[in-house]
């Protein structure tokens, strides 16, 4: 419900319903060929690459998933390293109607009890519109005053 809060709220869904949504890039990462999160590097190293999937394609040096981020979802899922993580699949998309770009990144961490291997979603954004801008800085200021669990990264 609150995803499609957000898809209604942030004018995503209209800028797709008239057709000023861009696939900048849609894939899905077979099981054998899944990547790691981590390029190159050990964790800890100050020379850590991350993987260019979690980068944008359009726009690479300023829409990334950070080292913070992962961490983040590291800790909240009980993932001990950031290794053990593997990209799945991932989305990019340009909503030209409202100035955003975006890209969605699903990995897989390491299986449970009975085989399975949680999923986790991570979205990074870009807002070009300087008004949805400075809208979305207050918002992520109340939201958190209100759960200062939230991070911005």
């Amino acid at each position: 419900l609150t995803y499609y809060l957000l898809v209604v709220v942030s004018f995503t869904g209209l800028s797709t319903l008239l057709g000023l949504t861009e696939s900048v890039d849609a894939r899905e990462i077979g099981e054998k060929d899944q990547a790691a999160v981590i390029a190159s590097g050990k964790e800890g190293d100050d020379a850590i690459n991350l993987s260019p999937l979690l980068r944008s394609i359009r726009d690479p040096a300023n829409i990334a998933v950070s080292i913070d981020a992962l961490k983040y979802v590291a800790k909240h899922s009980n993932v001990d390293k950031l290794s053990d993580f593997r990209i799945v699949r991932r989305f990019e998309y340009d909503f030209r109607l409202i100035g955003i770009n975006v890209i969605m990144i699903h990995m897989a961490s390491p299986a449970q009890e009975g085989g399975t291997r949680p999923l986790h979603l991570i979205e990074v954004y870009q807002v070009r519109n300087p008004v949805l801008r400075s809208i979305s800085r207050v918002i992520l200021t109340c939201f958190q005053s209100v759960w200062p669990s939230i991070e911005s990264f």
